[in-house]
């Protein structure tokens, strides 16, 4: 039926097609992986690109925190001037602190847009009050000591051959103490 050649001739010719598909094949393959790498290249970059903005914004949420506590730093320098009680609580623990009373007032007329004036009145022992003076001067806060006015309550008694010395009145509480204190505000 078939003769030797014409058997030969189709089986050089379906070698050569499948040769041929398998090249075909082979290239629809490497076209294929081409798009892929093209696609996975595109993604690797925009990986990259992801990790670089979420460095920056690691870098900027660690600048935004510090930027915050330098905030609230430079905040606490200044009085809240609709809030003053933490000023006031501070003023009332130096005084406990330094074993003194104290009374405080705020001068609204003495007062101006940046800043409230305090007059603070303390009663104690003189070094107590020197203590509150010194305590007063490391508060954290942005204040200008006014003015300072000290009295005694001591009275000297001379008693016989001469000699004087100090001893309170009957009504004596301690020694006074007037400070005017401005301080800056919000």
């Amino acid at each position: 039926m078939f003769s030797a050649h014409r058997i030969l001739f189709i089986t050089l010719a379906f070698s050569f097609a499948s040769i041929a598909g398998f090249g075909f094949g082979l290239w629809w393959l490497y076209v294929q992986i081409g798009r892929f790498d093209a696609v996975f290249g595109g993604l690797e970059k925009n990986i990259a690109g992801f990790e670089r903005e979420r460095e920056e914004a690691k870098r900027f949420a660690g600048l935004k925190d510090r930027a915050r506590r330098d905030f609230d730093r430079i905040e606490k320098f200044f009085v809240n001037r609709e809030e003053p009680l933490r000023f006031i609580e501070d003023l009332e623990a130096l005084a406990s602190q330094s074993r003194n009373t104290i009374a405080i007032d705020a001068d609204e007329a003495g007062s101006s847009g940046e800043e409230l004036l305090f007059r603070l009145t303390l009663e104690g022992r003189e070094e107590n009050l020197a203590q509150f003076v010194r305590l007063l001067e490391r508060v954290p806060y942005h204040l200008v000591l006014e003015e300072m006015a000290f009295q005694s309550t001591r009275s000297i008694v001379t008693g016989l051959g001469g000699s004087a010395s100090f001893s309170a009145g009957p009504e004596r509480s301690g020694d006074r103490l007037t400070i005017s204190v401005r301080i800056k505000t919000l």
